[in-house]
């Protein structure tokens, strides 16, 4: 899995969380880091901040999306809270959006939902595939 988070503190939390959980994370900083990740080895999930200093996370989506179609989920993991930047996110095509701090019980069961039809190896979390 990638975490795209340019607060260094919250990337860092994710991915000891994540990584407690029992899932292989990679973290980038930026939308054109986390691109290079993905064109490097395809992730089985991607986690991303939307508000990003270079791009933005819609912009990594699609790219990810003209790379490997829906195959590969997005996740929208943000402080936009609002309702019209929730329909915003919503319509650019994320396959789910959580808003920061998100609890770690829930985006454990939103990414291993996402990951277990599609035969990835999601990291051990609580059963599912590696990531």
């Amino acid at each position: 899995m990638i975490v795209v988070e340019d607060d260094c503190d919250n990337r860092e939390v994710l991915e000891i969380a994540l990584t407690a959980e029992g899932a292989s994370v990679r973290e980038a900083a930026t939308a054109e880091e986390a691109w290079a990740l993905c064109t490097a080895v395809p992730p089985a999930i991607v986690l991303t901040d939307i508000t990003l200093p270079d791009q933005d996370g819609v912009w990594l989506l699609s790219r990810i999306h003209a790379l490997a179609g829906p195959r590969i989920p997005v996740v929208a993991l943000t402080g936009h809270a609002f309702p019209h930047e929730v329909a915003a996110i919503t319509a650019a095509g994320f396959d789910r959006y959580l808003v920061k701090p998100a609890d770690l019980d829930n985006l454990v069961a939103v990414i291993i939902e996402l990951t277990k039809s599609d035969g990835a190896d999601g990291g051990g979390l609580a059963g599912a595939p590696k990531l």
